[in-house]
């Protein structure tokens, strides 16, 4: 190998590396945000005229106890309620896989190429190791931007349901409704659709 083609690999690698560590670095910061508005909604169910008197009592409970309290507030006419708290679940779950591990090598499946992508194993630190499969990385994140907006959508039909006095609707009819906002991401057709289609592929409990 001559010093020219190892200066390129190992500049391949670099950057390769860097954009793995930006979307980790995102998903993990996303999740903290997604924890709170995690707290948010279940201090609203919980007590819609004073929130606030809940909101601290969600302060010491972890991201999986969150979520089975979730389950419990969403109101029955959420019928599928238990898609969003399914997506939650495969969020918190890829969060703690990469907040509880590290990638040591992977320099066979990035040397030479300008993409993430490749299967490692993650060092737990005495643990058994995982296999993740670093190619899906930008996809992870996608979801859970998209899930994000979905939590934001939910609150906010909520809410305009109360103050309509009107039946509360599915999580697909609060995507819409927030569709139709022009602020929003869901008002972009593309993030409209996908959501939708997250929604749509498992109706199954």
């Amino acid at each position: 190998m001559t010093t020219n083609s190892f200066e390129s690999d190992f500049e391949a690698l670099s950057e390769a590396q860097e954009r793995m560590y930006a979307h980790i670095g995102r998903y993990l910061s996303r999740a903290a945000q997604l924890d709170s508005m995690v707290s948010n909604l279940v201090a609203v169910f919980v007590n819609p005229l004073d929130p606030d008197k809940v909101r601290p009592l969600l302060e010491k409970p972890g991201a999986e106890e969150k979520l089975r309290l979730l389950s419990k507030v969403l109101p029955d006419e959420i019928s599928d309620g238990h898609v969003l708290i399914k997506q939650l679940r495969n969020i918190n779950e890829s969060r703690n896989r990469l907040a509880h591990s590290a990638v040591d090598s992977f320099n066979d499946y990035f040397a030479g190429s300008s993409d993430v992508g490749g299967k490692v194993e993650l060092n737990r630190y005495g643990r058994d190791p995982l296999e993740f499969d670093l190619s899906k990385l930008p996809k992870l994140e996608l979801d859970q931007q998209v899930v994000i907006h979905v939590m934001y959508a939910v609150l906010m039909g909520h809410v305009e349901s109360r103050m309509n006095s009107a039946p509360m609707t599915t999580v697909a009819d609060m995507i819409a409704l927030e569709g139709r906002r022009k602020e929003s991401l869901f008002f972009i057709p593309e993030t409209l659709h996908y959501a939708q289609a997250m929604f749509a592929a498992d109706k199954s409990k």
